[in-house]
């Protein structure tokens, strides 16, 4: 019977898969590690790995996820129901994506601890900003790629594990088609994670138009414009001018929070800004919790005397 194998991923070095390694040893300790780096770059990469394989991409002068993803399933494709591990980061997330989509397998991304027992796999992570763990349980009889959150203190006390075979796979992945898109925001914007200023708007703009009018309250004050999710989900503002929970986390030092109500989801995405500004209809509204200052009254009409107010 052969040993069972599992995947250590990693690009241009064996840096991340060394974090990987107290993972995998600790949670298969009957399995055998086999450690895969993919290569762009005319540098040689060693490897202190037992089997380890090096897999070269010709013609490419700086890391690309496409045609990574492609050089890792060229490698994985024949292979059955493997187990891969990469290091949780946005880069590295994107390719285990890729490879997923091309492999037709499970995925999970940010994992912070595994549990392997018989058959299964439990998979832990953070939710809710971190005040709860989800765990996701798999059979092991199917392809699985789980991206982890390693940390640099676990690794250490591994042992090592000396090179007794290392291969070279060269690839030539001239086929691969990379499309450019042109980003269409405004490059004028005032990215929100940059921004001193933030004016968000929320439900309580009752339109696509009211909220408009946030943009010229942010000119005004060289401001970032945000939204909540359901304005997001209204179509009134594009994904990335999300904050919260499924969005992105700001703390600038001002905060205009105009027609949100505050709940939990939108306020773990703001609530280290300095200052809060909070407009809203009701006096009730969990946001004026958190405020600093708070305005009782009509979104769109204090947003219309602001922006006179603050006209230059």
């Amino acid at each position: 019977m052969n040993k069972q194998v599992i995947y250590l991923c990693a690009v241009g070095s064996e840096n991340d898969c060394a974090k990987l390694q107290y993972a995998a040893q600790s949670n298969f300790p009957d399995y055998e590690i086999h450690v895969v780096i993919v290569s762009t770059s005319d540098k040689e990469i060693k490897s202190s790995f037992a089997n380890a394989t090096i897999l070269s991409i010709d013609n490419v002068n700086a890391p690309e996820p496409n045609l990574i993803a492609q050089a890792l399933y060229q490698y994985f494709k024949n292979i059955i129901n493997p187990i891969i591990l990469f290091s949780s980061n946005r880069f590295i997330n994107g390719i285990a994506a890729r490879l997923s989509a091309l492999l037709n397998s499970l995925i999970v991304t940010g994992v912070n601890d595994l549990e392997h027992s018989d058959d299964q796999l439990k998979l832990i992570k953070k939710a809710y900003s971190g005040a709860l763990n989800r765990t996701t349980i798999t059979d092991l009889n199917e392809t699985m790629i789980i991206t982890m959150n390693t940390s640099d203190d676990k690794h250490t006390s591994v042992d090592k594990l000396e090179a007794t075979d290392i291969k070279h796979i060269q690839l030539n992945l001239n086929n691969v088609k990379n499309i450019c898109f042109n980003n269409l925001s405004d490059e004028e914007e005032i990215n929100l994670n940059d921004a001193n200023v933030v004016v968000a708007g929320g439900r309580g703009l009752k339109n696509s138009d009211q909220f408009e009018l946030l943009k010229a309250l942010a000119s005004n004050l060289d401001a970032a414009v945000g939204a909540s999710r359901p304005v997001v989900d209204s179509g009134w503002a594009n994904n990335s001018m999300m904050i919260g929970q499924s969005g992105k986390t700001v703390s600038p030092e001002v905060y205009f929070a105009i027609g949100i109500s505050g709940t939990i989801q939108h306020t773990t995405g703001m609530e280290d800004s300095k200052c809060v500004i909070a407009v809203n209809t009701d006096k009730n509204a969990p946001i004026f919790k958190l405020a600093d200052y708070g305005v009782i009254g009509d979104a769109q009409k204090v947003v219309k005397a602001l922006i006179k107010k603050t006209a230059k």
